[in-house]
């Protein structure tokens, strides 16, 4: 990792691993202004199909598909739980990024009611969220009319069989910014080249976060 940069903390979707979230940071060029870590999720799970393509296993899941209302219960508090331990041991970070089942969680977790009353945090560990292709807001439990007030970066897939999952994730957030790709549920390499409109959009937006963070210096 370069030394001065800040740090982006990143999850992966469901049924992933940190080489495909990997590949689409790069897609969106995030490696450019961040050091980047990567998490995995607390389940080991089969691949989500298509993805032994692009990465060798472990996968990893955030939560198990199938499980009963106790079960996916005990998933979410024991993922909350993996995500904290993590950021008490390597962050705080400037920012979260994360993919489908990955923005969910980061939802679940910035909201006041998790980080502060349920975790007893002081503050929130990211103080910006870049949330592509959200999906399972099932797993989203908190009062959406109790707005999660840190910037938020939302990337909709026009194709997206998810897509309302997206916008759903996207409503809990107060001060968020959308931009919509032309494809599916997905972030590939080639984003950056691609969809120039959002890669604007997301430029302007980190700009913000990247000057913010100047000023905290």
């Amino acid at each position: 990792m370069s030394a001065g940069k800040p740090r982006l903390l990143c999850l992966h979707g469901a049924k992933s691993n940190n080489t495909i979230t990997e590949l689409q940071v790069m897609g969106l060029n995030l490696d450019n202004n961040f050091d980047l870590v990567f998490l995995h999720a607390p389940f080991v799970t089969e691949c989500y199909p298509g993805l032994e393509n692009f990465a060798d296993p472990p996968f990893y899941t955030w939560g198990r598909s199938g499980s009963s209302g106790a079960e996916r219960e005990a998933d979410r508090a024991r993922s909350l739980k993996h995500i904290l331990d993590f950021v008490d041991k390597h962050g705080p970070f400037e920012g979260v990024y994360g993919f489908s089942l990955g923005s969910a969680v980061i939802t679940e977790f910035s909201h006041v009611k998790t980080w502060r009353d349920e975790l007893k945090l002081r503050r929130c560990p990211w103080k910006f969220a870049i949330l592509a292709c959200g999906g399972a807001s099932r797993f989203v439990t908190v009062d959406e009319a109790v707005p999660i007030e840190i910037p938020s970066f939302h990337i909709f897939g026009a194709k997206d069989r998810h897509l309302e999952d997206s916008r759903k994730i996207a409503d809990h957030w107060a001060d968020r910014i959308t931009a919509t790709h032309s494809s599916g549920h997905e972030i590939d390499m080639m984003m950056h080249r691609r969809e120039i409109e959002m890669m604007d959009k997301l430029g302007d937006f980190l700009n913000m976060r990247l000057a913010e963070t100047r000023q905290r210096e």
